[in-house]
């Protein structure tokens, strides 16, 4: 069954051969390219696909012009565009069949047009997902940028006054930097180089221990007083932080059966529940009325082991000043 398709390339109709035959023949060169397709078809529906069997009588019907014209199309065709009734140039142009394709004429079979074209389908989206994932790492990162900017905008001050450098407003109370003061005292009375510490972080040691681990006032200055009657402790409770962190090792202490403080050699004993010391304190001025500095005026009244001085500040007097 022959082929129902032919070829054309894209010079076909501006080939300069075409003027060379029509100026040869006499004949213009719209009747030479009609002749020439008509050849080609002819050629392509033939058995031995290219060769041509049409006559001159037939293309003069088919086209409407008289035989000598037609022949004399012919005769200046023959060495320039049909060779021993072939057409030259068909097998380069003309496959035999599609589907097989021609590695002469770089024609590509059906199948291998279907496989480059998957081929380009899959380098696109190939592409295309690597464009997207790019434009989705870009927005993250703004997002986070913006959310950072975000953050630096709606940052606030820590402090409670709004102003960035505003001081931290405190929250013992005078009890507590007046028992700070008082634990740096008696340490004192020890080693009297020691260097001054921030009384204020010791006074929330002593806030902390009474609001947050539940101590009263007089267990606190009880269990101070403990340590600074032993030997050992007396070396290593320095601070009233380092009290905060020891207090419940220390309360046990006082609490074992029989138990006896460590004496300094050559030292009378130390009764924790003996405050009469605090009234030297207040009698030399070292103890004011507050944070402020001493008293004006020393303290003309024995204190007792109640502690009122330093009990009614807890209750009666609230955090800040």
């Amino acid at each position: 069954m022959a082929n129902q398709w032919l070829r054309l390339w894209h010079d076909m109709p501006n080939d300069p051969k075409w003027r060379t035959i029509a100026r040869r023949s006499g004949e213009p060169v719209s009747l030479v390219l009609a002749v020439y397709l008509h050849l080609l078809v002819d050629a392509s529906q033939n058995v031995t696909r290219g060769h041509v069997d049409v006559t001159a009588e037939d293309l003069a019907s088919a086209l409407d012009a008289d035989e000598s014209q037609i022949e004399a199309v012919l005769d200046a065709m023959d060495g320039r565009v049909v060779e021993s009734g072939k057409l030259t140039g068909w097998d380069k142009r003309q496959v035999k069949r599609e589907d097989s394709g021609s590695p002469e004429g770089g024609a590509m079979s059906a199948a291998e047009r279907k496989r480059a074209q998957r081929e380009r389908e899959r380098i696109a989206k190939l592409e295309q997902e690597s464009q997207q994932r790019h434009a989705e790492s870009r927005k993250v990162t703004t997002d986070k940028e913006e959310d950072k900017d975000k953050d630096k905008r709606n940052k606030k001050p820590k402090s409670g006054s709004g102003e960035p450098n505003a001081p931290k407003a405190k929250k013992y109370s005078d009890w507590d930097f007046e028992t700070a003061e008082y634990f740096y005292q008696t340490i004192l009375t020890v080693q009297p180089d020691l260097k001054k510490p921030n009384l204020e972080s010791w006074a929330d040691s002593v806030r902390l221990m009474r609001e947050r681990d539940n101590r009263s006032p007089d267990d606190i200055r009880a269990v101070w007083s403990f340590a600074r009657a032993d030997s050992f402790w007396q070396q290593n409770i320095l601070s009233a932080g380092k009290l905060r962190e020891k207090y419940d090792q220390l309360k046990a202490k006082m609490r074992a059966p029989n138990h006896a403080a460590h004496k300094q050699p050559n030292q009378p004993g130390l009764d924790p529940n003996d405050t009469s010391w605090i009234n030297e304190l207040y009698e030399n001025g070292t103890f004011g009325s507050g944070v402020d500095g001493p008293s004006s005026e020393p303290c003309d009244q024995p204190i007792e082991g109640d502690f009122s001085r330093l009990d009614s500040s807890p209750q009666n007097t609230g955090a800040g000043g």
